[in-house]
């Protein structure tokens, strides 16, 4: 959704390119991992981080478009 786009934008962009190439490429950690010259563990670590990201920036956005509608 462009909801979703729009939080992914906003990671940092070390978050942003794992996020990328898992979830819109739907590349394994072990590709990703050798794509960006990084250890598995790290890009284990950063894809974890940044579900955890995108998990505040969405709430957020919604708190926001409710509070809106009231």
């Amino acid at each position: 959704s462009a909801e979703v786009r729009h939080a992914v934008d906003l990671l940092e962009p070390h978050y942003r390119e794992v996020v990328i190439l898992k979830y819109y490429h739907n590349k394994k950690n072990t590709e990703i991992a050798e794509i960006l010259g990084i250890g598995q563990n790290v890009v284990n670590g950063r894809i974890f981080r940044a579900k955890k990201m995108l998990r505040k920036l969405l709430s957020e956005q919604r708190r926001k478009r409710e509070g809106e509608t009231d």
